[in-house]
């Protein structure tokens, strides 16, 4: 946001060509300091990357680059997600799609859980960085949830988000770093500047509600074609109740 430093607006990509434009025209032209990013989605995509990261370090010990099935033959693999079923009550972190073994998306509160108190040192004590690994878990979610916070100083976030992504390269290849990424190591503390707070811009709850309006559809046991007019008449129903 800071033009002294290279940064472009919006009337700057539209008169640029190449990679500092825009392929087609954008439909809705919104000012780069109106643009937030979701405190939710911040946390959920980051935390992809470092599991599957992670995961990756785990097959790397166990000699499999591929995602073959047997996990007798792969310990460290193995010791982590039965602890992830049996420590952290993470149900079925993996299924078997043909002959190669998928990840399963974790929910949020999974990886709340997981990501808050897992120490990954002992599912890699021959990784030589699993230390820095294990400190930029850590680090990510000390972040995280300070940033949840009323009254946040935007400068102690700048340094310590610009910090976590310097380390991040330091240990990964400079191609896994995603746009989240950088908005969270470069951008983050501008927008603690410009609203004060990025708490406020978190989705968590909207999230939630789309979760329980699917789970209303789909377990009805009189589901209704109309299922908008069926989910509108059943909140209806539930917000009067519990007034009552």
């Amino acid at each position: 946001m800071n033009k002294e430093k290279g940064a472009r607006s919006i009337e700057d990509s539209l008169s640029s060509t190449g990679l500092n434009g825009y392929a087609a025209a954008p439909i809705f032209k919104i000012p780069f300091h109106r643009i937030v990013v979701d405190v939710l989605h911040l946390f959920l995509r980051i935390t992809d990357v470092l599991y599957e990261l992670f995961i990756s370090d785990l097959k790397e010990l166990d000699g499999k680059q591929n995602n073959q099935v047997d996990l007798s033959k792969q310990p460290h693999l193995r010791q982590f997600f039965n602890n992830l079923t049996t420590i952290y009550q993470i149900r079925r972190p993996f299924y078997v799609n043909g002959k190669e073994l998928k990840l399963r998306d974790l929910l949020g509160p999974e990886k709340k859980k997981l990501f808050s108190n897992v120490d990954l040192k002992i599912y890699a004590p021959n990784n030589p960085k699993i230390v820095s690994v294990n400190q930029l878990w850590t680090d990510f979610m000390a972040i995280f949830t300070e940033i949840k916070k009323d009254g946040i100083n935007k400068d102690i976030v700048k340094v310590k988000t610009k910090q976590w992504l310097i380390s991040f390269s330091e240990l990964y290849r400079a191609s896994h770093i995603t746009p989240y990424m950088h908005c969270f190591g470069n951008h983050l503390h501008e927008f603690i500047d410009l609203h004060g707070g990025v708490n406020q811009f978190n989705l968590e709850g909207l999230e939630k509600l789309n979760h329980l309006t699917h789970s209303h559809v789909f377990r009805a046991t009189n589901m209704h074609s109309d299922y908008l007019t069926q989910i509108l008449k059943k909140r209806n129903r539930i917000e009067v109740t519990c007034r009552d």
